[in-house]
């Protein structure tokens, strides 16, 4: 997994950890997406101080990752629509599956976009996050769904 947030780390990604098996845990996060640290920079401050024990690892959209801008589905359909038009279309592509659809990562190089919330799509921005491939999140069941990056990823797109 300190492989996954070091990766990220080098990416630009602002990264931090969550609790393992949740989207949102009551971390003061909104503190956390202001900064950047560099963990590929520190392995051994992450490793001994921040990604400790089991943890999901959450990627602050924004400013503080390089105007990062994730567009969240949560229609499997749609989202594979959205992922093979930007395979087609774009020089690079990065998408994390998740439960129910994809999250497709871009840099913003014109500045920021704001978050907007639409049926089973929403974009995050500066003040949001998304939870980072190799991460579980684990529903009401108790089922357990793995954060996966897709295999096709060949980086983010501007």
């Amino acid at each position: 997994m300190l492989e996954t947030v070091f990766r990220l780390s080098r990416m630009g990604l602002n990264i931090f950890p969550v609790a393992y098996g949740k989207k949102h845990d009551g971390l003061q996060w909104r503190q956390v997406t202001r900064s950047f640290t560099a963990w590929h920079e520190h392995p051994d401050d992450a490793e001994k101080y921040v990604f400790t024990g089991q943890f999901n690892i959450a990627v602050a959209c924004g400013q503080t990752s390089n105007h990062l801008i994730v567009i969240d589905f949560d229609d499997a359909e749609q989202a594979e629509r959205a992922y093979q038009y930007c395979l087609h279309n774009h020089p690079a592509v990065f998408a994390v599956n998740t439960r129910r659809g994809k999250h497709l990562y871009f840099f913003c190089t014109d500045g920021s976009i704001p978050k907007q919330k639409h049926p089973n799509i929403d974009i995050q921005s500066d003040g949001a996050y998304v939870v980072g491939a190799g991460s579980v999140y684990i529903d009401d069941t108790g089922q357990h769904h793995p954060y996966r990056e897709h295999p096709n990823n060949t980086g983010i797109p501007t």
